[in-house]
């Protein structure tokens, strides 16, 4: 998968380089807000560094249905725009053949419309990215494929600068946690699940990395849907309580206990962040 990804991410550099402009940014589709604001509105938690100054978050496009968070700031006298927006990778595909034909999965989200006239792969974390430069300016991007999440970060030319490194000191995943297991058996995660508080998980493997998925948070609702084996998690599409979708991930703590954490949420008693834990399977 990480392969079929990288030559989506190369696709779209060709393309991006060849073209000669590129459309911006729409003032009146940017709203200055509140960094919770952005957090509500977008489900991304992005930030600035912490010795980062006159930091701005904004939304743009908050109409539409997956707005871009933006957090702009100043650092070591550079300025730079850090993006993030949920994509249609949150689909779970049927086959590696339908995620290669939707070419609307990654696309650049920076905003610019510059001439792009020098590229190269660049490794942010674990995730997959591109770095390109025009004239004015050197943006990189970068796709976490679990949650479906494509992020940007641009600033102006600077031949002292690798933007990669900056790119890799900000950038937090919204994956798991640091004493998250892997799990290297696509089909491990079939089966019943309980934790203390009774509840409950069922997931039913129906091939191609593919889940069907039932959970049950005591005392407050039932979720369905389905979940796609990723790089040793589950990623979950569910339907919420109002029918609306709810996403997550499902994925192993090192002590032998699952967690489910929730990245995209628009019901009022489940927000962006939350997990359920201490999930055992029966």
């Amino acid at each position: 998968m990480k392969h079929l990804l990288k030559i989506l991410l190369t696709v779209m550099l060709g393309l991006s380089i060849c073209a000669c402009s590129r459309e911006e940014d729409h003032s009146g589709d940017q709203m200055d807000v509140t960094k919770q604001e952005m957090i509500d509105a977008t489900g991304m938690e992005i930030d600035a560094p912490s010795d980062a100054s006159n930091i701005q978050y904004n939304i743009i496009g908050y109409e539409e249905e997956y707005p871009i968070a933006e957090v702009q700031f100043e650092l070591d006298e550079q300025s730079y725009s850090y993006r993030a927006k949920s994509t249609s990778l949150l689909k779970l595909y049927e086959s590696e053949d339908d995620m290669m034909d939707d070419t609307e999965a990654v696309t650049d989200i920076s905003g610019l419309s510059d001439t792009w006239t020098a590229s190269a792969l660049q490794d942010i974390s674990y995730c997959d990215g591109v770095e390109y430069k025009s004239k004015k300016h050197d943006v990189v991007i970068w796709l976490d494929a679990v949650p479906g999440i494509l992020y940007s970060l641009s600033t102006t030319i600077n031949d002292d600068l690798f933007i990669a490194d900056v790119a890799n000191e900000i950038f937090v995943s919204t994956q798991g946690d640091s004493d998250s297991e892997y799990v290297e058996d696509a089909t491990a995660f079939e089966g019943k699940y309980e934790s203390e508080d009774s509840s409950t998980i069922e997931l039913t493997y129906g091939g191609m990395s593919v889940y069907d998925v039932e959970i049950s948070i005591y005392r407050l609702c039932e979720l369905e849907g389905m979940g796609r084996y990723e790089d040793g998690q589950i990623t979950l599409e569910l339907t919420d309580p109002n029918d609306k979708d709810i996403e997550g991930v499902l994925y192993k703590e090192s002590d032998d206990t699952y967690t489910i954490k929730i990245t995209q949420s628009t019901w009022t008693y489940i927000s962006n962040g939350d997990t359920f834990t201490g999930f055992k399977i029966k």
